[in-house]
């Protein structure tokens, strides 16, 4: 059938965002809960995402 020789809607999905995932580098850390839980509070705190919260502190730390 011509259906089959299609590639679903789902694997089109999973090419693209390993695609677009390719661009970018991961970095993992393991936090306690609690720890976690401050670090989500201060990105909420600031309007920002965890992701963003973190970059920023690393990246552009406050001048002490």
């Amino acid at each position: 059938m011509e259906n089959e020789n299609k590639r679903s809607k789902y694997e089109r999905n999973k090419e693209y965002a390993k695609k677009y995932l390719s661009q970018f580098a991961e970095i993992r850390i393991r936090l306690q809960p609690e720890e976690k839980k401050q670090i989500e509070t201060l990105a909420a705190a600031a309007g920002k995402s965890v992701n963003q919260y973190m970059k920023d502190c690393s990246l552009h730390p406050a001048a002490d």
